[in-house]
């Protein structure tokens, strides 16, 4: 009895110590009425600390942003939601397209320059030029016709181009070329010029050249022919008609359709 007795006037005493100092020193107050809870057998929480750190301020409207995006009405609150990280990669990426867009219109506009014009040429000038162009001509066509029969392939192609079959001297020399030179393409080449129907005195050796035994050159032929629908056409279809039972399915089909264009009967 005397025992419990000590107890009680034990906890009494430090549930006054207790009060006495709760108003000059609060954290020695929760240190006691723990240990005082402690000693009762009783468990008391210990208080949440509380957050002493000030409120952010909002964020004030950023120039850059608002100068980029003048339609947004809510340029604070979206800073306030971006993070400065992100707000910051944001604006980078609007000031990159910004330059962009200003170097692809300096260069649109600078495209559209308008370039300045070459003065014009007078009389004098236009005939001095003719008169080059006529004389570079003269001069590929004289040594075209030194090279037509060169043993240089290439040289001799090059002379077929050169040479034009408006001059009688040139036609003669592609007509005796297309019928004794030794490469086929040459051949081909010299048969294909001589179409559009402008050289009749060339149809004998298109002729000739059906008996070609390139096909190629046959073809050739068969093309330029087809042109000439004046006098030469009774020729020219008799020519294609032995064409008929050709070995080249190719030539017989080309053959046909030209005699079906010359709408010319065969006995």
């Amino acid at each position: 009895m005397r025992q419990s007795t000590h107890c009680l006037t034990a906890i009494l005493i430090a549930s006054l110590t207790a009060c006495s100092q709760e108003q000059a020193d609060t954290p020695n107050t929760v240190a006691i009425a723990s240990k005082t809870d402690a000693a009762s057998g009783f468990s008391t929480p210990s208080p949440k600390p509380t957050d002493s750190r000030p409120s952010p301020l909002p964020l004030a409207p950023d120039p850059v942003l608002t100068e980029a995006n003048p339609s947004d009405n809510n340029v604070a609150a979206r800073q306030q939601d971006l993070g400065e990280d992100d707000l910051e990669s944001e604006l980078q990426e609007k000031a990159d397209k910004k330059s962009k867009k200003d170097k692809s219109d300096k260069d649109h506009s600078a495209k559209r320059e308008v370039r300045p014009q070459l003065p014009p040429m007078s009389a004098g000038e236009k005939k001095a030029l003719f008169e080059k162009r006529a004389k570079n001509e003269a001069d590929l066509q004289a040594a075209a016709r030194k090279t037509i029969h060169s043993e240089n392939k290439a040289e001799r192609l090059e002379a077929v181009q050169d040479l034009t079959p408006d001059d009688a001297g040139d036609l003669k020399l592609l007509l005796e070329a297309l019928n004794i030179d030794a490469d086929a393409e040459i051949r081909a080449e010299i048969a294909g010029k001589l179409s559009f129907g402008e050289y009749p005195s060339a149809v004998p050796g298109l002729i000739k050249a059906l008996d070609d035994p390139r096909t190629e050159v046959v073809l050739a032929a068969i093309e330029s022919l087809s042109w000439y629908d004046g006098a030469e056409k009774n020729s020219i279809t008799q020519a294609l008609s032995h064409l008929q039972a050709h070995q080249s399915t190719s030539v017989r089909d080309a053959a046909q359709t030209t005699l079906d264009s010359l709408d010319t009967d065969i006995d």
